[in-house]
């Protein structure tokens, strides 16, 4: 099975450190994350990073992250936009898709209409750039997606589409 390592696991080393890392320990790929501190790719292009990866034998396998993506507005869809243009520049696979963490709880049906809304409003720009959007329920009671379950209706509802995926995270479902 191949491994990647995610950026968060030596977060404060730069992306350069993280693919120095991913090779020595013999894994397929990294994950980059765009909350750190320091830019994305060390100040490089995508373009140029995603050569350094390639260089090293490396895929980049995800950008993280489009954060609370299951209640962006239609005139709010500029970052999310911007990451996944920025995914297809450095040959990313994807981006990961962050649910709201909220104060209150949401129902299952309120968790499963506001996915259907959001996953509608990102497809064709998933698509239209070739990049899948990685959705994370994240598990515990404040996420406003917490079941795989849930967001497996709703990618059912929805025919399946190619441009999504889903991320288990052991950690979020461990709280």
């Amino acid at each position: 099975m191949p491994f990647a390592l995610n950026h968060m696991t030596t977060p404060r080393g730069s992306a350069r450190d993280l693919l120095d890392m991913a090779g020595t320990l013999g894994c397929a790929g990294i994950e980059l994350r765009n909350d750190l501190d320091g830019p994305l790719f060390d100040g490089e292009t995508p373009e140029a990073f995603a050569e350094r990866a390639a260089d090293a034998g490396l895929q980049i396998y995800g950008l993280a992250e489009i954060t609370r993506f299951n209640v962006i507005l239609a005139d709010n869809l500029a970052p999310a936009k911007a990451l996944i243009a920025t995914a297809a520049r450095c040959s990313a696979q994807g981006v990961a898709l962050i649910p709201q963490v909220s104060e209150g709880v949401m129902s299952g049906a309120e968790q499963r209409a506001a996915l259907h809304a959001a996953l509608l409003m990102l497809q064709p720009i998933l698509e239209d750039h070739g990049v899948r959007g990685l959705i994370e329920p994240l598990g515990f009671v404040q996420s406003t997606l917490r079941h795989k379950a849930d967001a497996m209706a709703v990618l059912d509802a929805l025919g399946r589409p190619a441009c999504f995926g889903l991320i288990h995270d052991t950690f979020h479902h461990h709280i």
